[in-house]
């Protein structure tokens, strides 16, 4: 219930902003998360199996990489929430062809997943996810300053970069966070993967939702499109710049 209460509250306070809520109303939204989550930390810290693995924090690679992966999925739950509506209002396409234009993204991404992965075996980490955050935001950038009046083929080059980017950051961060805990708490540390990823996911999605009312008054334009994903590229920078963090060398006990 608390985890519930915290995102809610965390999610519901940054859509009142681009909702145009009463100062009040935000401002207690978010206290109100900020709130519960202490308060969810500081329960799990006193179960002798938490829910929410919070001890795993105090190793500094498992943080980082946590931090990064919630930055990378708000960079990503951004982009593919704002480019079909642009495809669609912006651009005029239909929904198939605004589905077939963002395929590139998920495919290269799958695609890059398995070399990435066995390059983490030979290669540091850090340098891995560096490469492939700066990748996604090239490719977010490229997406967000393509023509007005995009060719297919414009678009799908642009898309397939950000997903080799994403693919080549996300295994091996992912290993990271997994390979940091011990092996008894594998599990804890797949699920607080699994939680990163959706808690980035919602406050991109949020964030798209303020950027379109701010920007446009809740319509799809060209600026408020670009807009979005130059955000967006820019949380994929934040997810680069920690993992340039030094870390200690990976030895899973």
């Amino acid at each position: 219930m608390l985890n519930a209460i915290t995102v809610t509250l965390l999610v519901k306070g940054i859509e009142g902003v681009g909702e145009s809520q009463r100062v009040g109303i935000v401002i207690a939204e978010l206290a109100g998360a900020a709130i519960a989550g202490y308060v969810l930390v500081h329960r799990q810290k006193m179960l002798p199996i938490p829910m929410l693995a919070i001890d795993l924090f105090d190793r500094r690679i498992f943080a980082l990489a946590v931090t990064a992966s919630v930055c990378s999925f708000m960079a990503q739950g951004l982009a593919f929430v704002v480019l079909p509506f642009y495809f669609i209002d912006g651009l005029g396409v239909s929904q198939v062809k605004a589905g077939l234009l963002l395929t590139p993204w998920p495919i290269t991404a799958g695609l890059m997943s398995h070399f990435s992965g066995r390059l983490a075996d030979r290669y540091p980490i850090r340098i891995l996810g560096t490469i492939g955050m700066v990748g996604m935001a090239a490719g977010l950038l490229l997406l967000a300053f393509a023509p007005s009046n995009p060719t297919t083929f414009q678009i799908v080059w642009r898309a397939a970069v950000g997903g080799l980017g994403f693919g080549f950051f996300g295994a091996p961060n992912n290993r990271a966070m997994v390979a940091s805990a011990p092996r008894e708490r594998s599990g804890a540390a797949g699920g607080i993967s699994t939680m990163s990823r959706l808690i980035g996911q919602s406050i991109g999605i949020a964030v798209v939702a303020v950027i379109f009312s701010l920007v446009s008054h809740g319509g799809v334009t060209l600026h408020s499109t670009s807009l979005a994903l130059a955000m967006g590229a820019g949380f994929a920078l934040v997810s680069a710049a920690i993992c340039t963090f030094p870390v200690p060398h990976l030895h899973p006990e």
